[in-house]
C-alpha cells in the first residue's frame, strides 16, 4: 500500500527532487523554444562596437571579457557539482540505476544555468548598444559654440542637430521594438522561472537541513557547490535585467542635459518626443509584479527565507 510521504522524508529527499524539477523545466524550454536567443536578437540590427569612441569600445570589451569569465567560472562550479554527485555516499542506495541517474547530473548542470546565460546574453548586447547610443547623445553637445545668440539661426548647425536627433529617435524606437519582441517571446516563461528560482532556493534549504555532525563530508560539499552555483546564476540573471533599467535611466538623463536652448523649435519638438518615449524604461517587465530586476530578486529571496524557516522548524519537530 502506498502511503503519503512524511515530513521528515520530504526534508531528507526533497533537495534532489526540487533540483530535478528545475532541470526538467530547463529541458522543456529548450525543446519548446530552442531558438529563443536567435529570435530575440533578430528584432534589432546591432551597431558595431567600434562605431563609438575608443573609451566606449574599451568599456564594452572589458565588460564582455568579465561576462565570459563569469560564465566559464559558473559553469565550472556546475560541472564540479555534477562530479560530486557521482562520489559514493553510504546513506544512499548505490545501485546501478542510482548511478545512471547520477550521471545525468552532467547534463542537468548545464540546463540549470543555460537560460540564465540566455538572459544575460540578450540584455547585455542591448546594454552595449545603449552605451553607443548614449555616446552619440553626448556628442551632440560637443561642438563649441562661440556665439550662442546667433546659433539658433545657423542653418548648417540646426540641420546637423535635426539629422542626429532623427537618427537617435529611430534608434530609441529600435530598443523598444526589441523590448516588446522579447516580452512577447518570454511572457509565458517568467512565471515558471520565478517559481523555479524559489524551488532552487528551497532545494538548497533542504540540502543544508540534511547536514548533521554525522553526515558524510561529500553531502556538505554537494550542497555548498549547488548553493554557490544557484546564487551565482540567480545574481547574474537579476543583475543583467537591472542593468537595462539603469542604462535606460542614463539615456533620459543624458537627453535632458543637452543644450536644447540653442536649438530651433522644430529640433526642440523632436527632443521632446524622444524624452516622452524615454520616460518609459527599457526593461524586461512582464507585469507590475514581475520584472527581471532587483525587486524581483528581493521577492524571491524573501520566499526562500520563509521556506528555510519552515523546513528547519519541521526538522526540529
Amino acid at each position: 500500500m502506498i502511503s503519503a510521504p512524511e515530513a521528515v522524508d520530504m526534508v531528507n529527499y526533497g533537495a534532489v527532487f526540487l533540483q530535478m524539477l528545475w532541470a526538467m523545466l530547463g529541458i522543456v524550454v529548450f525543446l519548446y523554444k530552442n531558438n529563443l536567443i536567435e529570435d530575440i536578437m533578430s528584432s534589432i540590427d546591432l551597431w558595431a562596437i567600434d562605431s563609438a569612441d575608443e573609451e566606449t569600445t574599451t568599456k564594452i570589451l572589458k565588460e564582455s571579457k568579465f561576462i565570459n569569465g563569469y560564465a566559464l567560472l559558473n559553469s565550472t562550479v556546475g560541472f564540479i557539482w555534477a562530479a560530486s554527485m557521482i562520489y559514493p555516499n553510504h546513506q544512499e542506495h548505490n545501485d546501478l540505476l542510482w548511478y545512471v541517474f547520477k550521471l545525468t547530473s552532467f547534463v542537468t548542470s548545464f540546463t540549470m544555468v543555460a537560460h540564465g546565460y540566455q538572459v544575460i546574453y540578450g540584455t547585455q548586447h542591448l546594454k552595449f548598444q545603449m552605451y553607443i547610443f548614449n555616446k552619440f547623445v553626448e556628442e551632440i553637445c560637443q561642438r563649441v559654440i562661440e556665439n550662442e545668440a546667433k546659433v539658433v539661426h545657423d542653418r548648417t548647425y540646426q540641420n546637423e542637430i535635426e539629422f542626429k536627433l532623427k537618427v537617435l529617435i529611430k534608434r530609441h524606437q529600435d530598443f523598444f521594438k526589441w523590448k516588446n519582441h522579447t516580452l512577447a517571446l518570454m511572457k509565458n516563461l517568467i512565471m515558471p522561472f520565478s517559481i523555479g528560482g524559489c524551488l532552487v532556493g528551497m532545494s538548497a534549504a533542504f540540502g543544508f537541513s540534511q547536514i548533521t555532525e554525522n553526515s558524510p563530508r561529500i553531502l556538505f560539499i554537494r550542497t555548498m557547490l549547488f548553493t554557490t552555483g544557484a546564487i551565482s546564476t540567480f545574481s547574474g540573471w537579476i543583475t543583467a535585467g537591472q542593468a537595462l533599467e539603469t542604462e535606460s535611466d542614463i539615456i533620459y538623463n543624458r537627453l535632458i542635459s543637452t543644450n536644447w536652448y540653442q536649438w530651433t523649435g522644430n529640433n526642440r519638438r523632436i527632443l521632446a518626443l524622444i524624452l516622452c518615449n524615454s520616460i518609459n524604461q527599457i526593461n524586461l517587465k512582464f507585469t507590475d509584479a514581475f520584472a527581471i530586476n532587483f525587486r524581483l530578486g528581493m521577492g524571491i529571496c524573501k520566499t526562500v527565507y520563509t521556506a528555510i524557516s519552515v523546513f528547519y522548524n519541521v526538522k526540529e519537530k
